[in-house]
């Protein structure tokens, strides 16, 4: 009868980061991991699945007979946020990074309740002002700002 007392829903979404750490894990063995000094490809999402294992099993441990009443499921964040990058991949090559990040950060804005239309293009502005001075100026990274 122990197990009624299980809050499996939290131990559920806690196992799942275990579990996108150790394909993290599993996926980077096969590139070189290098040094501290020198890094290799593998070296990052090593540790990242290594930081997540940690982070899902202390959750395991911290909610595993905690009573706390399921969250509401809000699904525009849900929807909006992967529209956004979606369509943030879809454009980057033809359309450039300017109106691509633009997008991104349009689409997964209107997935916050309520939606604030002055925050939201201010908030557009700086970050895709900052997504072209940081990526293209400042680091040059080879992509297009704009379609022409």
């Amino acid at each position: 009868m122990r197990i009624r007392t299980l809050n499996v829903r939290e131990i559920v979404a806690a196992l799942a980061l275990v579990a996108v750490g150790a394909f993290m894990i599993w996926e980077a063995s096969g590139y070189p991991y290098g040094s501290l000094s020198r890094m290799g490809p593998g070296f990052f999402p090593v540790w990242i699945g290594i930081v997540l294992i940690v982070f899902g099993v202390s959750l395991v441990l911290e909610v595993r007979h905690l009573a706390t009443p399921p969250p509401v499921l809000a699904i525009r964040p849900f929807t909006m946020v992967p529209l956004g990058l979606i369509a943030f991949a879809l454009m980057i090559e033809n359309a450039g990074l300017v109106p691509a990040t633009a997008v991104l950060v349009l689409l997964s804005g209107l997935g916050s309740r309520p939606v604030r239309p002055r925050a939201l293009f201010w908030t557009t502005a700086v970050i895709t002002l900052l997504a072209y001075v940081v990526l293209i100026r400042a680091i040059g990274v080879p992509l297009r700002a704009f379609w022409w």
